[in-house]
């Protein structure tokens, strides 16, 4: 829950400022991590110049044994599905994407969770190419609809 205020005092530095200086962090009750941004930086830092790269070469390690369970948890936080229901869906639309119908088998990457931006609510699972050819247009059908009578106005397409 984000609190209404305009202005926070860092807790290092003790620097009262706009709430731009503070990073949005949806875990404190304000919405705003504690440290202005100067001070988590400078920390950031000093925390890389004694640990070096075992922090981030321990971290990398981790990801890669645990990349499911990463997988998992992310599309839990961002779209509010679980493996479940990722996989409900995907044997609704049989493996493909909604839109061009290109099975999971024949594509690099997984197929990547369609979401209303505005409601946050999934729509299916589409290949990155689809998927990515949606934001381009902003997700509004009627440039979708501009673009298709662009191509078949010009005769290239198929």
């Amino acid at each position: 829950m984000e609190l209404d205020i305009q202005r926070k005092t860092c807790d290092k530095c003790g620097i009262t400022g706009e709430l731009s200086l503070f990073r949005k962090h949806k875990t404190y009750e304000d919405g705003y991590q504690p440290k202005c941004k100067p001070c988590h930086a400078e920390e950031a830092r000093v925390r890389r110049e004694v640990c070096g790269n075992e922090v981030r070469e321990g971290r990398r390690a981790y990801y890669k044994e645990n990349t499911e369970k990463y997988r998992w948890s992310t599309l839990k936080r961002l779209y509010g599905i679980t493996e479940f229901d990722y996989n409900r869906i995907f044997e609704e639309q049989e493996g493909c994407c909604e839109i061009c119908c290109i099975h999971q088998k024949d594509l690099k990457k997984a197929l990547s969770v369609d979401h209303n931006h505005n409601t946050g609510e999934v729509r299916g699972l589409l290949c990155q190419a689809c998927n990515t050819g949606l934001g381009n247009f902003r997700d509004r059908p009627e440039t979708l609809l501009a673009a298709i009578q662009y191509l078949e106005g010009r005769g290239h397409y198929g």
